[in-house]
């Protein structure tokens, strides 16, 4: 583990989405040009976390 004054944040952050990347992960892959389109018509979603939250809320 690096000393916390040498460690490069964004290389760090860098490095561990090139990881996921290659290990194919739900978060890293690109989007499709018709999200995007659709996205720009105001049509979108995000999604934070893995699975589906519980119905119901605050």
């Amino acid at each position: 583990m690096q000393d916390k004054s040498s460690l490069d944040i964004i290389d760090h952050n860098r490095q561990a989405w090139d990881r996921q990347a290659s290990q194919h992960c739900e978060w890293s892959r690109p989007v499709t040009r018709e999200m995007i389109a659709a996205a720009r018509e105001g049509h979108w979603q995000a999604r934070l976390t893995p699975g589906d939250l519980p119905k119901g809320g605050c």
